[in-house]
């Protein structure tokens, strides 16, 4: 029993996580069955390390179920159930620290219900929510789902205007969403190439970039205002440290709008364009020496 799919998760739990799941278990919402408390109390009687020779299935069937003779199936059947609850609880718990996600649920709900108010209303709360944010490797596919949502509401209200400017959006957070990806993606495949010799025989992300002319794309994005220039610009830059790295100056350029726009950035795309960087001075270092080691130091 010590090696079941269950203690292995219950081992992760923190105490409050303890806690709140026998509350979970408490609950007749989400349970129904008396007996699966009754096993949880006995089960944790050996949390946190679930390492003693009493956590067996007979000896915890003979406290549940004084007198009778040990079923083994009905252990079985208490331990299925509840780590069916405990991965109940966890997508629970987990949702519950992803306000933006719970409320895409929602919204769905909403428009499945024809509640377009309450529809229009939510997405307007995910917008502020997510502009209050950073921007992550996740961020413009969620804006473009806040548009893709919005264009529904437009359509059954006949806002043809409204509509269109939408869908603009959506595309243009698509495209933004599609640049951060390929460059990401190239990065860890330079990476993968260069330390652990895989081998990309037919590279469509490499082809992709190769053919687009991200430097007239910011350049237009430039003249016309738009919002996210100075990512384009990153982007821009930091795909050709990749494909033209004898082209030193691209380095700097990425490093001067890294420390202008950090704060726009979280915590782990801080990290990750900072790798972009790394990457391509270890690529250096190698034949140019002490300039890119300062550099990575810094």
């Amino acid at each position: 029993m010590k090696d079941s799919k269950l203690i292995k998760i219950l081992k992760t739990f923190s105490p409050e996580e303890i806690k709140s799941f026998e509350k979970f278990l408490a609950s007749p919402y989400f349970n129904s069955v008396k007996n699966y408390l009754s096993f949880f109390k006995e089960l944790i009687k050996f949390y946190p390390d679930f390492n003693n020779d009493k956590l067996k299935g007979e000896l915890i069937y003979q406290k549940l179920y004084k007198g009778k003779q040990f079923n083994k199936q009905v252990i079985w059947n208490l331990t299925s159930a509840m780590e069916k609850m405990a991965r109940e609880f966890l997508a629970h718990a987990a949702l519950g620290k992803n306000k933006f996600e719970k409320m895409k649920l929602l919204v769905a709900e909403f428009r499945n219900r024809k509640l377009l108010n309450n529809y229009l209303h939510t997405l307007n709360e995910m917008e502020k929510l997510l502009e209050a944010n950073a921007i992550d490797s996740t961020y413009f596919e969620d804006k473009g789902y806040l548009e893709n949502n919005k264009q529904f509401y437009y359509f059954l209200n006949n806002k043809v205007q409204s509509m269109s400017v939408s869908k603009l959006k959506a595309t243009e957070y698509q495209i933004m969403l599609l640049l951060r990806i390929t460059i990401g993606g190239l990065n860890d495949m330079s990476v993968l190439t260069k330390d652990y010799n895989s081998k990309f025989d037919v590279n469509i992300p490499l082809e992709f970039a190769k053919h687009i002319d991200l430097k007239s794309i910011a350049d237009y994005a430039r003249r016309n205002n738009f919002k996210y220039t100075f990512l384009i610009d990153i982007y821009y830059h930091s795909l050709m440290m990749l494909l033209k790295p004898e082209e030193t100056g691209h380095l700097n350029k990425v490093r001067k709008l890294f420390r202008m726009h950090y704060d726009k950035f979280n915590f782990i795309e801080k990290r990750i364009i900072m790798h972009w960087m790394l990457i391509y001075c270890i690529l250096r270092s190698e034949s140019e020496g002490a300039e890119y080691k300062r550099i990575m130091f810094e």
